[in-house]
């Protein structure tokens, strides 16, 4: 499972194109205790009891872990695209069968990329888990569904081999576009907890309640 999980931390990456323009700024949400705030995208994570965040340079290695896993050419396209993305947080259970991270694109940096839509962005997805010869997905048909008062498109994965303990893990990105920020949360959880796993970001994330402003 951890494999999956580091790997899942990479891919994400893969999607940005090559050359740059203006920026757009993103600042990383804080953490306060169990308490995750993003004021950028407008939303709260409380983390359930059981939980634990990674450092950032716990999630380094586990991305070093993922980038393993890769191609040779994807590996040369992370290179180039890492610089374009930030990887806010990961949290997982303490078992270390579930897990969850948020991943935000710029997209302000890739010329012609600020337009792209959440649907092109899935199809980018279901095209890099295409290349994967190390694991075997299957991808199913994107759907949507709301968090924290935000319409996201869920693009679910399940993973058929390598299984843990028979089990088939899932592993669900979760994308919504904030002004020209591509947002993506990554679930990872086994098959039977998806049920469970969908209840706690439904009521982990919460709407940012501020006076003035609002969603990007």
């Amino acid at each position: 499972m951890k494999q999956l999980i580091s790997f899942a931390a990479v891919l994400m990456v893969l999607f940005c194109c090559s050359s740059c323009t203006s920026k757009t700024v993103y600042t990383r949400g804080t953490w306060e205790g169990n308490l995750y705030t993003n004021e950028t995208l407008c939303f709260t994570y409380t983390m359930p009891d059981g939980w634990t965040a990674k450092s950032d340079d716990a999630l380094m290695d586990l991305i070093s872990s993922g980038y393993a896993a890769l191609t040779e050419e994807q590996k040369k396209d992370y290179d180039y695209s890492k610089n374009k993305t930030v990887y806010d947080f990961m949290v997982s259970e303490e078992n270390g069968m579930s897990s969850l991270q948020l991943m935000v694109e710029n997209l302000s940096m890739t010329a012609g990329a600020s337009s792209m839509k959440e649907v092109e962005y899935a199809q980018s997805l279901r095209e890099q888990l295409q290349k994967i010869t190390s694991m075997t997905y299957t991808v199913g048909e994107p759907y949507t569904t709301e968090l924290y008062d935000c319409a996201f498109l869920v693009l679910p994965v399940v993973v058929e081999t390598p299984t843990v303990d028979g089990e088939r893990p899932c592993q669900n990105y979760y994308i919504h576009k904030a002004g020209k920020l591509m947002a993506i949360f990554t679930g990872v959880f086994l098959e039977s907890e998806q049920d469970d796993f969908e209840q706690m970001l439904s009521e982990s994330l919460q709407p940012l309640q501020q006076e003035t402003g609002g969603k990007l």
